[in-house]
């Protein structure tokens, strides 16, 4: 990871690491009917190779929304960062009838999300610090930065 003042630029080798890591914290075997949900934007590379990881199936964050006759009863809820916990909320909600269990991962979150310890994440990323993928443009991290900051008002 290159730390660039405001900026963190995330890698793909810091990105195959990432997924490494999470894949080691849960045993794939351990659930029945599972499906990796990946939230839409960010969390769809996460999501691919979680699902390529354990061999389960994929749906985006537009699947559980609408429901879709929903078949699955555990969901692996992808993101690549939970910054203020509100997409996490939201999607947890939605999620709200699923058998056994939503678990969250995602490959950074905020060092100022309360009670962090029924998250699955890989790295703390200091408030102020804006993360910048390897998928997305670095040229537009800081108007992806400042929609999304407007987004949150």
């Amino acid at each position: 990871m290159i730390d660039q003042g405001d900026k963190l630029i995330f890698t793909w080798d810091d990105f195959k690491d990432a997924v490494y890591k999470l894949s080691k914290r849960i045993h794939p075997g351990a659930f029945s009917n599972p499906v990796v949900v990946g939230q839409m934007r960010g969390g769809m590379p996460l999501a691919v190779a979680l699902s390529h990881a354990f061999g389960w199936p994929m749906a985006s964050s537009d699947c559980l929304q609408h429901g879709f006759g929903w078949p699955y009863s555990f969901i692996l809820w992808a993101d690549d960062i939970i910054d203020s916990g509100k997409t996490y909320y939201e999607a947890k909600a939605m999620a709200a009838n699923i058998d056994n269990g939503f678990k969250p991962f995602s490959i950074f979150i905020r060092e100022d999300i309360p009670n962090p310890n029924h998250f699955y994440f890989v790295h703390r990323v200091p408030k102020g610090k804006w993360v910048v993928f390897p998928w997305e443009n670095l040229e537009k991290a800081d108007l992806d930065r400042e929609q999304y900051r407007a987004s949150r008002q």
